[in-house]
Order: C-alpha cells, then structure tokens, then sequence
C-alpha cells in the first residue's frame, strides 16, 4: 500500500485528492477533501515544493478516477 496523489472527477468538478493505492494499483482509500499543500514550518518553503512536484507526476501518470462512493 501507498499514498499518492489522483485527480477524481466529482461529476461537476475535478480535484486533487490523496490516495491509497494496493499494491495492483487499486483505490483502497482517498481524502474525502481535496488536498492542500500547508505543511508545518519546520517543513520549510521546500516541502510544499517537493509535495506539488510529487503530486504533479503522480497524477499526470494516472487516470482520472470517479469519486468513491460512501
């Protein structure tokens, strides 16, 4: 299992939401909120770089994913 970053169609908007992932790539569980990017000040200015860098590549990789339903 890992977490990485998809974008979810909501039906009238897209979003980039957190995700866990199995090890077939399978939607195992994923942020009921869009993500943001505010991480603590010990992180420094560089987290949220390395994290928007991460997450780019990550959902430019994958399909679109529907939003789970509850």
């Amino acid at each position: 299992m890992a977490w990485s970053y998809r974008i979810i169609d909501h039906g009238h908007y897209f979003a980039l939401h957190a995700v866990e992932e199995g090890s077939a790539g399978e939607l195992l569980q994923c942020s009921s909120k869009p993500i943001d990017f505010a991480f603590d000040a010990a992180g420094g200015p560089d987290k949220v770089v390395t994290e928007l860098e991460m997450a780019l590549k990550a959902a430019s990789k994958a399909p679109v994913l529907p939003m789970p339903q509850e």
